[in-house]
């Protein structure tokens, strides 16, 4: 008895030497034509990598490469200067636009300088560091001639302490005042 196959196209059993099904007239040897999915597919795929690396190009571009401040005595301001690939873009905020200057102190150890402009906008002078900027902030206090404010956002023994160190001198200057 000869072998059978089925036949893709209806399902009918036939031998497996048959070039054409009987009951369907498919023809086993014809070649499957080719389709659009394989060209489609490679064109989608060079099209969305072509889109994801003009995106990846663009936000590269927009990263700035190193960015400072500076507090310029002679032109009465704070300078912003940040350097991109396309070139340096500069921002300036002028003393007299300040209303106050701000120490901050963070509890994670963190210091920063900011300024504030006469809108509330907040401006960093002096970037977040470990070290202490107390008397870097009283500088600027003095050279631009804005009230400083001390934020003291750390808990624990040292702020208590220096709490009843203020009460105490408080106390002594008007026990002295008094003549006590």
């Amino acid at each position: 008895m000869a072998s059978m196959k089925d036949c893709p196209s209806c399902g009918a059993e036939v031998p497996t030497s048959a070039s054409r099904c009987k009951d369907c007239f498919h023809d086993f040897d014809e070649k499957p034509a080719a389709g659009w999915g394989g060209p489609l597919l490679l064109l989608g795929t060079i099209a969305l990598m072509a889109v994801i690396g003009a995106g990846t190009f663009f936000m590269v571009l927009q990263q700035p490469l190193d960015s400072f401040v500076q507090v310029d005595q002679p032109t009465k301001s704070v300078r912003y200067i940040t350097q991109y690939r396309s070139g340096p873009v500069t921002k300036q905020l002028m003393w007299s636009d300040i209303s106050r200057l701000e120490h901050l102190v963070q509890s994670n150890g963190r210091n920063e300088i900011a300024a504030y402009d006469l809108k509330g906008e907040r401006w960093i002078i002096h970037e977040p560091t470990e070290k202490p900027l107390k008397s870097i902030a009283l500088d600027y206090e003095g050279m631009i001639g804005k009230p400083l404010v001390v934020v003291d956002n750390t808990r624990g023994f040292h702020k208590n302490a220096e709490k009843k160190r203020l009460e105490e001198e408080a106390a002594a200057a008007a026990q002295a005042g008094t003549g006590h």
